[in-house]
């Protein structure tokens, strides 16, 4: 049996990859069938356009995962190299933009078959029948063309989380990744979805708010495979909603607390601030180290817009609970809905000050919100002068850290929120990320910038960022 190669395309922040979750679960599901499966990720490959061709000549199907806007501009070039190398060779594309936007997805011409939704059993399905010559019209979450006519199955019903396999960490270099003491540090998804309402969310289509999550024993399990494989030192929970049931959660940090690893999860302002202090005890003594706080704005009226369901207080009280139990509270914030007004982004950007004078240890983010398709804010932003790409390949171009695709902004608007973007980043987060820096170099120069970046927003100097101009200007270049 011939291969099959799974590509996760570059996203933009590659310094800081983590092992790629949507293809590995993916792979499992595949081995797990009797295929044999190399994965490709372009984040850490010396040559991916090379590996990329090879990919095109040996296989008999190639997979390619895809976010919208930057990873959607490497798939289609990847798609294209495997299209000349084997004009005939199925390109099936997957992950959360193609799910969410098929019709369209499938007009291109590098894109054969999408599989929506999640990829494990569809994916082996699909490439069953075509293994056997056949159309896969009866395969559910798969959707394809057959001559001018765009087909879309059946939905797949979600998939039972302890049913899924082991992620098959041998496809990949762990040595590549994001490591702390030289011990690797892995991302975990033990529940998929969310029940909550946020208008700017993927899950309430993707996941049609529907959440479900692996067993404690089989969370341990997991963790432990890892632990034995590979000596990790941590993981890192990429669950849509770690916290949603409490008692489970609290099973895997009674789980935990035996096996000495770091652990940070995401988490709602709402539900952290409900947290007694004999739970974040118990978090913190399971090597809970950080938690990932969506805290999206420090202004109410927008919080009730964007149909956060929590309260300005929740995120205070959050902040201030985390500085009692020695966890690091990492928040990110959004800035630039329609609506928004000048006044409104200065309340937000003096909510982080306030909350960094709280606790000296949060970790701050700001960044420019974008309307992601299947979103209700897709819907709400198009009301408001948006116009969104119509091909796959105008979606390349959609790149959610610029403002440029913001019409109900200004030009002025547009630029002064990407460089609060790009200060922010560097004067709140430089610590975190230096951990994670390999590149002596690459430290130096981010190290440097931190300093201005830090001096600019203390003393909310925004004007003349050359420096920010001159980073950009090298980004893109590597883009």
């Amino acid at each position: 049996m011939e291969e099959i190669v799974l590509i996760y395309p570059k996203t933009g922040m590659d310094e800081f990859a983590r092992q790629p979750l949507s293809v590995l679960t993916v792979a499992g599901a595949c081995e797990k069938a009797g295929f044999r499966v190399r994965v490709v990720d372009a984040r850490t490959s010396e040559n991916p356009e090379k590996e990329v061709r090879g990919a095109g000549k040996s296989s008999s199907a190639v997979g390619i995962s895809a976010m919208t806007g930057y990873q959607v501009r490497y798939a289609l070039r990847y798609a294209a190299i495997v299209r000349k190398e084997n004009p005939n060779l199925p390109i099936v594309w997957g992950g959360v933009h193609p799910s969410l936007l098929p019709e369209q997805t499938l007009q291109s011409q590098f894109v054969d078959y999408i599989v929506k939704g999640e990829g494990e059993a569809s994916f082996v399905e699909l490439l069953s029948a075509l293994e056997n010559g056949r159309e896969p019209k009866d395969v559910p979450g798969v959707a394809y063309s057959s001559g001018k006519k765009v087909i879309i199955n059946r939905d797949r019903p979600f998939l039972c989380m302890d049913d899924a396999p082991m992620i098959p960490w041998h496809l990949v270099d762990m040595k590549k990744y994001v490591t702390v003491g030289g011990k690797p540090i892995i991302p975990l998804q033990t529940s998929r979805g969310c029940p909550f309402r946020c208008f700017y969310c993927y899950n309430t289509m993707f996941n049609m708010r529907k959440w479900r999550a692996m067993s404690v024993e089989r969370t341990i399990a997991e963790v432990d495979n890892a632990v034995e494989k590979y000596k990790i030192g941590g993981m890192v929970f990429w669950d849509d909603n770690f916290f949603v049931d409490r008692k489970r959660a609290e099973g895997i940090c009674r789980g935990l607390l035996s096996r000495d690893l770091d652990w940070e999860a995401d988490i709602r302002p709402d539900l952290l601030s409900s947290f007694s202090g004999q739970f974040l005890s118990l978090l913190r003594k399971s090597g809970c180290s950080g938690l990932f706080i969506g805290a999206e704005s420090g202004c109410q009226e927008i919080l009730n817009l964007i149909k956060k369901d929590t309260k300005v207080g929740q995120i205070v009280k959050s902040v201030e609970l985390c500085g009692k139990h020695g966890i690091s509270p990492i928040l990110s914030f959004m800035i630039g809905f329609p609506t928004e007004t000048p006044g409104q982004w200065k309340e937000t950007m003096a909510f982080m000050n306030k909350l960094k004078n709280i606790n000296k240890d949060s970790q701050l983010s700001l960044s420019i919100f974008a309307p992601f398709p299947g979103t209700e804010s897709f819907d709400f932003s198009i009301g408001h002068g948006f116009v969104p790409p119509d091909s796959l390949a105008g979606w390349s171009d959609f790149i959610t850290s610029t403002a440029e695709n913001r019409q109900w902004l200004s030009g002025k608007q547009k630029r002064l929120l990407e460089d609060l973007a790009f200060i922010s980043r560097l004067a709140f987060q430089f610590e975190r990320m230096e951990e994670f820096i390999k590149n002596p170099l690459f430290r130096l120069a981010l190290r440097t910038l931190h300093r201005i970046e830090k001096f600019r927003w203390e003393n909310e100097i925004w004007s003349f960022p050359l420096e920010v101009r001159i980073a950009n200007r090298i980004y893109a270049r590597r883009s």
